[in-house]
């Protein structure tokens, strides 16, 4: 099957939701191709896995969406992070069109940020 998955988080190098993200995509792209929308700011860590352990997977493709942040803003009101996720969400959607125009995807799944 062609799969899309939104996967805001996704590192082979942390835990938690980007560990949980990185283990599911890494495995659903075992038996199928598997498209993934990820935060930009994981793209160093899949980058540098993909070298380091000579990592090849020709079912698992990256397209890398950049989140804008306010950190003062987020210091002074930690609830104001979702309306920067909910900006990334907008052009994650947009970025899951066109590849489904491309690609005609069998699933389309949001994988995470669960508490979202």
């Amino acid at each position: 099957m062609k799969v899309l998955i939104s996967c805001y988080a996704c590192s082979p190098y942390k835990g938690s939701e980007p560990g949980m993200g990185w283990n599911f995509v890494k495995e659903i792209s075992q038996v199928n191709e598997c498209h993934v929308i990820v935060e930009s700011k994981f793209q160093d860590d899949i980058e540098r896995y993909y070298s380091e352990q000579g990592y090849t997977n020709d079912n698992l493709h990256f397209y890398y969406i950049s989140r804008s942040r306010h950190k003062l803003l987020r210091k002074i009101w930690p609830p104001s992070y979702y309306w920067f996720y909910k900006s990334w969400q907008e052009k994650a959607y947009k970025k899951a069109c066109e590849l489904d125009e491309k690609h005609n995807f069998d699933v389309i799944h949001q994988l995470n940020m669960v508490g979202y």
